[in-house]
């Protein structure tokens, strides 16, 4: 049996969103803007960085404060320890709860909080965010919102682009201590590397530390993890969508690598 969404009462109070600086924070919170819906946007040390990346931390704090002040659009930073916490429990289960509980410490001065999708809608695995989940969150005067399950990671990385204040800013590489930089050699900056070339964006990007995408990173991927399965095959459909055959094949290399390991019983 399907549970109702709470009926909201927002009464046109602020609105804000999630923003980490990753792809999926970034094209929420610059639809919002253009939209006019956006208010205010929290940022929380703790959740994808963690709390000892003291530097990174401050680094980031005061250029996303900056670019939202540029903006007109409210900057709060925050930090908390609940990963230590939730250690027994898959993160990327216990993350949206987590969200919703730091959105919640506002709901005095918010009316409406937007989540950043993850994934385009009909691919969710398994996930602490969902476009049907988030809404029941809500309550009679606090509504949470998913937004844009309707684009995956090329698209909406196309739309990202289009703001130059995104080049020196992106950031998808959380683990090491290196500011607004992108290490260029993890899968998450890889993929995002490889979804900003077949866009024939990648060389305005400064925020990776290697301005170029080797094919033999692309290929030495492991997709051991579903999620990067997933944004892999989405990236080969885009990939010949646009005629980067190389991109899509040394990606299909690599997919059809873990297979193969994974058949033979090898690591």
């Amino acid at each position: 049996r399907g549970v109702k969404r709470p009926e909201v009462q927002t009464q046109g109070g602020r609105t804000a969103c999630a923003f980490s600086g990753g792809v999926d924070s970034f094209y929420t919170a610059l639809k919002l803007r253009e939209q006019g819906k956006l208010h205010e946007v929290l940022f929380m040390a703790g959740f994808d960085m963690p709390l000892h990346l003291e530097a990174s931390i401050g680094e980031l704090t005061h250029s996303y404060s900056e670019l939202m002040r540029q903006r007109g659009v409210e900057f709060t930073a925050g930090a908390t320890n609940i990963r230590a916490f939730v250690n027994g429990v898959d993160w990327t289960n216990a993350h949206g709860p987590a969200l919703a509980a730091s959105a919640l410490f506002f709901k005095n001065t918010w009316a409406q909080f937007f989540v950043p999708s993850s994934y385009r809608a009909g691919a969710y695995p398994a996930w602490g965010t969902h476009p049907e989940l988030d809404p029941l969150l809500s309550s009679e005067g606090f509504e949470f919102e998913h937004h844009g399950a309707d684009l995956n990671r090329v698209g909406k990385l196309q739309v990202i682009a289009q703001h130059p204040e995104s080049y020196d800013r992106l950031r998808v590489c959380w683990i090491q201590n290196i500011g607004l930089k992108n290490c260029g050699s993890c899968e998450k900056c890889v993929r995002t590397m490889a979804a900003l070339s077949i866009l024939g964006k990648l060389s305005r990007y400064t925020t990776f530390v290697s301005p170029s995408l080797l094919r033999p990173r692309i290929r030495r991927l492991t997709q051991r993890t579903y999620q990067g399965r997933l944004f892999s095959r989405e990236l080969i459909h885009e990939a010949i969508k646009r005629r980067h055959i190389g991109v899509a094949l040394d990606l299909g290399y690599s997919l059809a690598k873990r297979h193969v390991k994974r058949t033979l019983g090898l690591r």
